[in-house]
């Protein structure tokens, strides 16, 4: 008897090793990179979306001593796009916003970006840059007492500049790497993505 005929063996194309590696590589990163969490919260009672136009706190909190820091400027860049990608209008005119910002940048002596405050603000605590320039809401908690912030959290704070009352903040824990190799702009422009993700439109007749 004949043996049966078997068809030929067909064979896999084999891929070059290096884009195995790469595609292994890509894998492993983008299990273990996830998007920044933001804490948001804000003001019952105020009406984010009647707001229309902002200026930014001059000094911002995370200057040093009236010079504008790397953290600053990306922040500054990034809260800025944010705004005006939902209606708001930057004016140096009685804006009826005003944003400041904020960051923990050490901790156990390893250095992150350098941005000490400016010498006008008060010592003692994560909040103490907001001391006699503006107030909290009525009910507000502050998370930073109970669990102190990790190294690299960056807070947004948004004011009502009429009655100079916090109106919305934002916290994003652990947003930058106290690793300075690290590219510091893309992990700030995600970090406060993820802080606007939920914040409100104004109406486009707002402010007109």
């Amino acid at each position: 008897m004949h043996a049966e005929a078997r068809p030929p063996a067909t064979r896999r194309p084999r891929l070059p090793w290096r884009w195995c590696a790469a595609a292994a590589a890509l894998a492993l990163l983008s299990g273990c990179t996830s998007a920044p969490k933001a804490v948001v919260d804000g003001d019952r009672g105020a009406d984010l979306a009647g707001y229309a136009t902002f200026a930014f706190a001059r000094p911002l909190a995370t200057e040093a001593a009236g010079q504008p820091s790397a953290l600053t400027r990306h922040m500054e860049q990034a809260t800025l796009r944010e705004m005006r990608s939902r209606g708001f209008r930057q004016t140096s005119s009685m804006p009826q916003l005003i944003l400041n910002f904020n960051a923990n940048t050490t901790s156990g002596g390893a250095a992150m970006p350098a941005v000490p405050p400016p010498p006008r603000l008060l010592p003692g605590g994560y909040y103490a840059y907001r001391d006699g320039q503006y107030a909290v809401w009525p009910g507000y908690r502050d998370r930073n007492a109970a669990t102190p912030y990790p190294a690299g959290t960056i807070n947004i704070d948004i004011v009502d500049a009429a009655s100079q009352r916090l109106v919305w903040e934002a916290v994003v824990p652990g947003a930058i790497k106290a690793d300075t190799s690290e590219p510091l702009q893309p992990a700030v422009d995600a970090a406060v993505k993820a802080a606007f993700a939920s914040y409100p439109k104004p109406p486009e007749t707002a402010g007109k």
